[in-house]
């Protein structure tokens, strides 16, 4: 059910509530009580029409069409990988790694869902993302920097920097939208190099190399864990 609009947020539309009650009281002689029942009513109703009158954020709109493209670029190019990984990965010992790469790329795929779905929320009506929101988004980065190492700790101290950014914005009443699309926006991006160098990787290295194998491997669990930093940054 779609959330009345609150006149206290409008100061013209309170003040025109308030001469209708005088208007109606004072002048026509009508009831207060049902003088006032008109006055709110017209007041909410004003409100919801100044609401829907409300332009939205383009650059807002801007960063949200970027992102939808970018996350769609990588599920179509997840897919392509999860093809050529069945096709170069055939031998039983590199089943393990098969598995571990289509896992991921079935991952990417679910992104195009999930933009969809946070990029509605903040566009929503009740959209502002709060405090306690982007905190408990960087309590479960910090939570998981810990427990990381390497390449995937790196990747997590950037995510946490843009979310102390944010956290800041929010506290100081600013709108946060933006920052979060940047910052979701990033991990596509650094999300999409990686898996083009599995693609790359699969297509041109002697598969039959144990080195080749292990960094081909160390690369899924890299994309795995920027999956992970997505999951943060949209559920």
């Amino acid at each position: 059910m779609k959330q009345l609009a609150n006149p206290l947020h409008y100061p013209l539309v309170v003040l025109l509530g308030m001469a209708i009650l005088v208007i109606g009281v004072r002048i026509l002689d009508i009831p207060k009580i049902l003088m006032l029942v008109i006055a709110i009513a017209i007041a909410i109703m004003g409100a919801s029409v100044r609401k829907s009158q409300k332009p939205q954020n383009p650059a807002l709109k801007r960063e949200i069409s970027k992102l939808k493209q970018q996350s769609q670029s990588l599920a179509e190019q997840a897919n392509k990988l999860r093809q050529e990984s069945a096709k170069y990965l055939t031998s039983s010992t590199q089943l393990e790694l098969l598995a571990t790469i289509q896992y991921v790329c079935d991952r990417a795929q679910e992104l195009p869902a999930k933009t969809e779905a946070i990029t509605s929320k903040l566009q929503g009506e009740n959209s502002l993302l709060s405090s306690a929101n982007i905190e408990r988004q960087l309590r479960e980065a910090t939570a998981k920097h810990s427990k990381s190492s390497g390449a995937a700790q790196q990747q997590l101290s950037g995510l946490i920097t843009s979310l102390k950014r944010n956290l800041e914005l929010a506290k100081q009443g600013e709108d946060t939208r933006e920052a979060q699309i940047y910052a979701l926006s990033n991990q596509i991006i650094d999300a999409a190099g990686i898996l083009q160098q599995l693609q790359n990787q699969i297509i041109t290295a002697d598969l039959n190399n144990a080195d080749n194998i292990n960094e081909l491997a160390n690369l899924s669990e890299e994309l795995k864990s920027f999956q992970e930093n997505v999951d943060i940054l949209t559920n």
